[in-house]
């Protein structure tokens, strides 16, 4: 199968790379096709249904601060949106802190943790990005009512 793959990337008239180029992507094959088999023997659905469930289970308490407009997750990511930028180095900080490591992007404070992780993982990298905004980013709570997957804030004000 290797040098069907490679043959493909070697031998059509839209090929065009340095040697260097094709050494390493032949040299990557045996990894990819590794890799490939690691998924279908470990139930990687499985695993990312698994792991999306407890990412929303985990994040859902996120959306008590104000400055959280909305937590979602998608197969093996999570993510926390905020009102606002997220302020990128302490929340990195407060993340390491827990024994996370996270780098939020523009307002996301996301996480795509491996399909090997376990319950406990999720929960300890669930924690440390809600706690890490909280602390960060602070805001009183508000009363929420969560849809789905997908936590959108629905009513505002304390209850």
């Amino acid at each position: 199968m290797q040098s069907r793959i490679s043959r493909g990337f070697l031998f059509t008239r839209f090929t065009v790379m340095s040697r260097s180029t094709v050494s390493s992507t032949i040299s990557a094959m045996p990894v990819a096709l590794a890799s490939l088999e690691l998924l279908e023997r470990n139930d990687f659905r499985g695993q990312t249904a698994r792991i999306e469930s407890e990412l929303s289970t985990g994040l859902v308490s996120a959306l008590d601060l104000d400055c959280v407009k909305e937590v979602r997750s998608l197969g093996a990511v999570g993510v926390i949106q905020l009102t606002g930028p997220a302020d990128v180095e302490a929340i990195g900080a407060a993340a390491i802190e827990r024994g996370v490591w996270v780098r939020p992007f523009r307002d996301l404070v996301y996480t795509m943790p491996p399909y090997v992780s376990t319950t406990e993982d999720i929960a300890a990298i669930t924690s440390a990005l809600v706690g890490s905004v909280a602390e960060v980013h602070g805001g009183r709570s508000r009363r929420r009512v969560v849809h789905g997957t997908t936590g959108k804030r629905s009513g505002a004000g304390p209850e």
